[in-house]
């Protein structure tokens, strides 16, 4: 998909098993008016999210891009900006072989982006991921890049990125 002009969505976009996604986005913005998420890959192994020149406006929402359910999901993120009130990219704990590229974009939440999947990949190059910390007490304990207690064997490299937690 190609977009022209801003879109918000009338229902959480949906990817299905073995597709292969691709938004170029030409500098205008994805959003969702329902549902607690802007993209959901859920019970889709062996998928592809592509977005490039997007901006993905989730701040009122859970989460921006969230994978559960799904083997080997690739997820690749260039020249965009996510953004979303908790988990701007979220891999599940039952999303194992997930890989997240990440190319001269900004990603922003509570948590930029959190992994509960065994053997993730996450590769971030010439970006900035921002965690804002919006609660108080105990629920605060999160940070900008999680790697959750069942996301083991998981690898996470960051070149010429910026990490900031506010």
């Amino acid at each position: 998909a190609s977009l022209t002009d801003d879109v918000a969505l009338g229902e959480v976009y949906q990817v299905s098993e073995g597709q292969d996604v691709v938004i170029n986005g030409n500098g205008n913005t994805l959003s969702s008016t329902t549902g607690n998420r802007v993209i959901n890959v859920d019970t889709a192994d062996n998928s592809s999210v592509t977005v490039n020149g997007l901006t993905i406006d989730a701040a009122d929402k859970e989460r921006a891009i969230s994978v559960y359910g799904s083997d080997s999901v690739e997820l690749n993120v260039n020249d965009s900006d996510i953004t979303a009130k908790m988990y701007a990219v979220n891999i599940a704990s039952n999303a194992p072989d997930a890989e997240v590229n990440v190319e001269n974009s900004t990603v922003t939440g509570w948590c930029a982006i959190q992994t509960w999947s065994n053997s993730s990949v996450i590769n971030v190059n010439n970006s900035t991921l921002i965690g804002n910390n919006v609660y108080s007490g105990t629920s605060n304990s999160f940070a900008t890049i999680v790697v959750n207690t069942t996301g083991t064997n998981s690898t996470l490299t960051f070149k010429n990125t910026r990490i900031e937690a506010n």
